[in-house]
């Protein structure tokens, strides 16, 4: 009884819930086979529809590259181009005019200008391509690193401007047999620039490689040391600081300076001394050079390289 006096409602009992997991899991079953059910109708008749349609596949890609128009573009940008991977790549080898052996390696690597190529493939521009991706001999790399574009702008500089000049050695284009070699557009997969310090060398070059760095250390000392005789030749001249920071950091620029200060070619030193790879200013302290300032600073180089008082 309440306080007031009341009795307190009675309440009957709560009705049932009505629920089972059976019941839950025969829903869900039902469910999932009508729309089985829907999706499997869908593709059926889908499939109905398309009869006598022709068959669709994606479009591939091209795999590589298209070697035809790569050996026809001989443009001015592509000899450019060319001519600035030379300097990069062929240089410390080959001389920076494709005659010499800046780094005095063994085998002697090709004269451009009197030298036609061993290649089995011959000389015409394909051949050439596939020397600059392969190698050659125990002496000459592959350059794998370059691009199909870079490997012909390379082939293409050199045929132009040394070979060209020689009947003797110059072809045109690639034998017959040679041209039916030449994949087609898109294929010869694989055919990309990698990463040469994720790939091993061939074991054949591998003397030559360290004859060559044996050599390029010998040269960096010798640099060293015909730049320090020239500073203590005489009073500083304009340029000289700039030119030991610049071979500093191109050591193959150095090597070339010196080759020259050792023929006596005082007049092509100093216009090695104006322009670097590609055409460019060596360094902003020699570009700003007068001509008889660069002429004073080729005759002290020269005279040092001789080991004459300027």
């Amino acid at each position: 009884m309440s306080a007031d006096g009341h009795q307190p409602a009675s309440h009957g009992p709560e009705p049932r819930e009505f629920s089972h997991p059976a019941l839950w899991t025969i829903g869900l079953v039902a469910i999932i086979g009508a729309l089985g059910w829907v999706f499997f109708h869908q593709i059926a008749a889908g499939k109905e529809k398309a009869k006598g349609e022709p068959a669709y596949a994606l479009p591939r890609k091209a795999s590589g590259p298209d070697h035809q128009a790569l050996i026809a573009d001989r443009s001015p940008a592509v000899l450019d181009r060319g001519e600035v991977l030379y300097g990069k790549n062929c240089a410390s080898c080959h001389g920076p005019n494709g005659d010499g052996n800046p780094a005095n390696i063994t085998p002697v690597p090709r004269n451009f200008h009197t030298e036609a190529l061993k290649n089995p493939l011959g000389s015409g521009p394909y051949a050439w391509y596939e020397v600059l991706t392969k190698g050659y001999g125990t002496g000459m790399p592959g350059f794998r690193n370059l691009t199909p574009e870079d490997r012909y702008a390379v082939a293409h500089f050199i045929r132009e401007r040394w070979v060209k000049p020689n009947p003797a050695i110059y072809v045109e284009n690639d034998a017959p047999e040679v041209a039916k070699q030449i994949p087609a557009k898109g294929g010869a997969a694989g055919e990309v620039a990698v990463d040469l310090d994720k790939v091993a060398p061939p074991a054949a070059i591998l003397p030559a490689m360290a004859q060559s760095a044996d050599k390029g250390v010998a040269e960096q000392v010798a640099v060293a040391a015909w730049l320090q005789r020239a500073r203590t030749a005489g009073p500083g001249l304009a340029g000289l600081a700039a030119a030991g920071e610049l071979v500093e950091r191109q050591p193959g620029t150095g090597a070339r300076w010196l080759a020259l200060a050792r023929r006596g070619d005082a007049a092509a030193l100093a216009a090695a001394l104006a322009t670097g790879d590609g055409g460019m200013p060596a360094a902003p302290g020699l570009a700003i050079l007068g001509r008889d300032d660069l002429q004073h600073l080729a005759t002290r180089l020269v005279a040092a390289a001789s080991g004459t008082a300027p």
